[in-house]
């Protein structure tokens, strides 16, 4: 799937996967970005995380071997961070969500973040059951970046006080900013990000639960791809 995929003499255009729940296509020209040392691209990450949305919805009604979680687009910590609390008020609401008209306050342990900003990818988590604050930085190297989570922290305490009526000490919560797998070059955040929210959904506690490193990161881009391709997390 992935040389089918990523095939030099297909149209950028061609639509090769469809999420219907999340409203989302992607095309050839989107997942050109997998190809090896490419920046990934909002388009593949968004999917991505549609898939593991559904991953989710079929753990709730199956197995249940994973924590219930929600995974955001990218888009909703950069309208944050654009408009505030405001800008993104309707964001949560179950019919806004899409997938079967889940209440992220009532049916959630975890609520996961991809967050892209200019020049590097980096990921967050609302740990509800825990009552805690995570963040994840490919490129951290022991170093602590308090304006992602600090934010995430105040967007859930006003979305739960405006949703719920519930006043919680989320500014109370504490931040652990995890000792997690680092990347050795400057393109791959964007696969170590896609692996750490897809480990996140899975009950990963801390920074030692993610059995994988820069080796594994070419690995990854093809099941990426294949992921996508079939619409289908594993």
């Amino acid at each position: 799937l992935y040389e089918a995929a990523l095939e030099s003499g297909g149209h950028p255009g061609e639509v090769l996967a469809s999420n219907a729940e999340a409203n989302l296509h992607i095309t050839r020209g989107d997942l050109a970005c997998m190809r090896p040392t490419q920046w990934l691209n909002d388009e593949a990450v968004n999917f991505y995380m549609a898939t593991l949305n559904d991953r989710d919805t079929r753990d709730r009604a199956g197995p249940g071997r994973f924590p219930r979680c929600h995974f955001f687009n990218t888009f909703l910590y950069a309208k944050l961070k654009q408009a505030g609390y405001n800008g993104v008020t309707r964001w949560s609401l179950p019919m806004r969500l899409v997938y079967k008209g889940k209440d992220i306050h009532a049916d959630c342990d975890r609520i996961i973040f991809p967050i892209h900003r200019p020049g590097h990818w980096t990921c967050a988590m609302v740990d509800v059951a825990r009552k805690r604050i995570v963040f994840l930085d490919s490129m951290s190297n022991g170093g602590e970046d308090p304006e992602v989570p600090e934010a995430l922290a105040e967007w859930y305490k006003l979305d739960r006080a405006e949703k719920k009526k519930e006043d919680l000490p989320v500014d109370e919560w504490p931040i652990e900013y995890w000792d997690c797998p680092q990347q050795r070059n400057s393109y791959d955040c964007g696969m170590f990000v896609a692996k750490y929210c897809d480990y996140l959904g899975r009950g990963a506690v801390l920074g030692d639960d993610f059995p994988f490193s820069e080796e594994h990161m070419q690995l990854f881009r093809k099941r990426l791809v294949a992921e996508i391709c079939r619409n289908h997390a594993n």
